[in-house]
């Protein structure tokens, strides 16, 4: 299923729950649907979710999910980034030839100066969270880049894990130059 022609994702979205609510606790047939966007963190889904063969454009965010009845995703593609963290499956979840497809970066999620006002109106949560993420990410990285850290392929889904392993680069460094100072200033006398 695909957003019918004329409607927009709100229509596509009211469809998905209109099909839970239906289920109940029976069977939820996804199969081959076509999510252009999939923001279902913290939903309890109580009916048995089938998504074989379906395509997740966008970033699919499922955490905290809890599916209690299980879920199959068969097949699925990710085309943009998936998010499971925290996710219960209170009766399985079968991810059998699931693929994730990297595409090129949405409009408004590069983080650049020049895509400021993107990034914010694209932002899940509060705008004023997402002018605070924009200027914390722009901090870390200046930090990654004073202390000569190489990036890592993929960040930490703890957002603190970063600030403490620079916190503790930067402190090691100053720690061992202080000491050195002083073995100097041992020496000079």
């Amino acid at each position: 299923m695909h957003i019918p022609s004329g409607k927009g994702d709100a229509a596509f979205q009211s469809e998905i729950e209109r099909i839970l609510k239906t289920a109940g606790h029976g069977l939820a047939d996804f199969t081959r649907f076509v999510f252009p966007s999939a923001n279902y963190k913290h939903k309890l889904f109580e009916a048995e979710c089938i998504f074989a063969g379906a395509e997740f454009h966008k970033r699919t965010e499922f955490t905290g999910a809890t599916f209690a009845h299980g879920a199959d995703f068969h097949g699925v593609s990710f085309m943009g980034t998936a998010d499971f963290a925290g996710v219960t499956f209170n009766r399985g979840g079968t991810f059998v030839a699931a693929t994730q497809q990297n595409s090129a970066p949405e409009a408004g999620s590069e983080l650049s100066y020049g895509h400021f006002s993107e990034f914010v109106k694209n932002y899940p949560g509060r705008k004023w969270v997402g002018r605070c993420a924009f200027f914390g990410h722009s901090l870390m990285t200046a930090l990654s880049v004073a202390g000569f850290q190489k990036e890592l392929k993929y960040e930490p889904s703890y957002p603190w894990g970063r600030v403490l392993a620079l916190l503790e680069l930067l402190l090691t460094s100053t720690l061992i130059a202080l000491f050195l100072l002083a073995v100097r200033r041992q020496f000079r006398r």
